[in-house]
C-alpha cells in the first residue's frame, strides 16, 4: 500500500498519509472539506503519465510537425 501526501488547492493545507488506491484517486480535505481528485491515479494502482509539453518534447526528442500530429 503507498501513502501520498497531497496540498489541497482550495485551502494549501497539507493532507497526510492518503490512500489514494482504495479511493480512485479521490480525498477530503481534513480542513476545508472539499472533495479533490488527484490526476494520474487509477483504482487497478497503476499511474497514469501526465507529461507537460516540455517533458513530451525531451521524450520525442523533437518537435512534431503539425502533419504528424494530425496523422495520429
Amino acid at each position: 500500500m503507498k501513502l501520498h501526501n497531497e496540498i489541497c488547492p482550495h485551502c494549501k493545507k497539507l493532507n497526510a498519509n492518503l490512500n489514494l488506491k482504495e479511493t480512485d484517486g479521490s480525498y477530503e480535505c481534513i480542513d476545508c472539506g472539499k472533495v479533490t481528485k488527484v490526476k494520474g491515479i487509477s483504482r487497478n494502482g497503476r499511474w497514469i503519465p501526465l507529461l507537460s509539453p516540455e517533458d513530451l518534447l525531451r521524450k520525442l526528442g523533437k518537435t512534431p510537425s503539425v502533419a504528424e500530429v494530425m496523422a495520429k
